[in-house]
């Protein structure tokens, strides 16, 4: 008759947990970000920062949750239908900077006061840009 270390089956049940575990939860593929997407984060983003520096406009609720509707409808028609995916876009950090980059030197706001700020965010409204779609007048 064969005897079996009592330390063999747990650990023949342990290295198959952990070969389930990876198989299973193995990390998502990495997937460069689509140019639609990173914009949308830098207007969501830049939308945000006027509002917060400029007294004459208010992120715009209804606003923002349009656009957000319209981005998360063209990433299901892209094929990103699972949230899950967001997080393993690529190349989303350096786009949102390079356009970051680009607003501060349009407006000089490389010294920001609140009136440059608030003619930048006029600005936008004024074009109707993908920052604008979050933005509205502020009521006093």
């Amino acid at each position: 008759m064969t005897t079996h270390s009592p330390v063999a089956l747990p650990m023949a049940i342990a290295a198959l947990a952990v070969t389930f575990a990876a198989t299973f939860a193995a990390p998502a593929r990495a997937v460069e970000a689509p140019d639609y997407f990173v914009q949308s984060i830098f207007d969501a983003t830049t939308a945000e920062q006027l509002a917060i520096f400029c007294d004459s406009v208010d992120m715009d609720p209804e606003g923002a949750q349009a656009a957000t509707n319209a981005l998360l409808e063209r990433l299901a028609g892209d094929g990103f239908d699972d949230p899950a995916v967001y997080p393993t876009f690529t190349g989303v950090e350096e786009g949102v900077s390079t356009r970051q980059d680009a607003f501060v030197a349009r407006y000089a706001l490389d010294d920001p006061t609140g009136d440059k700020v608030c003619e930048a965010a006029r600005a936008e409204m004024a074009a109707g840009s993908g920052i604008s779609e979050y933005l509205k007048e502020a009521t006093q």
